[in-house]
């Protein structure tokens, strides 16, 4: 959004999608933090997989520009390994994790919630392009 976005009125309201996921976010901080694995696994393997794919609704919904301002979250440049090694990486290392079979279906059920906050997200933004 550039250096004065806060101040430049580009930056419009959250969308009700974006304000329930950052409410969700919140909530499970407080309450059960393991739970964040869920929506970390979903935005993490999800933007590697699809990113390309969401960094051009984003663009489009939010009239941003082709350079990469307001979207480099989608660019992983320093990951000389590659997105397809640093997945690999990851999911060995959530399966290394002690968890009870309780906290594996709890993080499970919230990457899926969070999955369903992330389509909301993107469907307003459609929406709204």
């Amino acid at each position: 959004f550039g250096p004065n976005w806060e101040k430049d009125g580009s930056v419009k309201e959250m969308n009700q999608a974006t304000a329930d996921y950052v409410e969700r976010i919140k909530y499970i901080a407080k309450t059960n933090p393991l739970l964040l694995l869920g929506h970390s696994y979903t935005r993490y393997l999800g933007d590697l997989s699809g990113g390309r794919i969401l960094q051009r609704v984003a663009r489009k919904a939010l009239s941003l520009p082709k350079s990469g301002e307001g979207t480099k979250f989608y660019e992983f440049d320093n990951m000389p390994e590659g997105a397809k090694a640093f997945k690999k990486w990851y999911r060995g290392a959530l399966d290394e994790m002690s968890l009870t079979e309780l906290e594996t279906r709890q993080v499970v059920g919230e990457a899926n919630v969070t999955f369903v906050l992330n389509m909301r997200i993107f469907e307003e933004l459609d929406v709204q392009s």
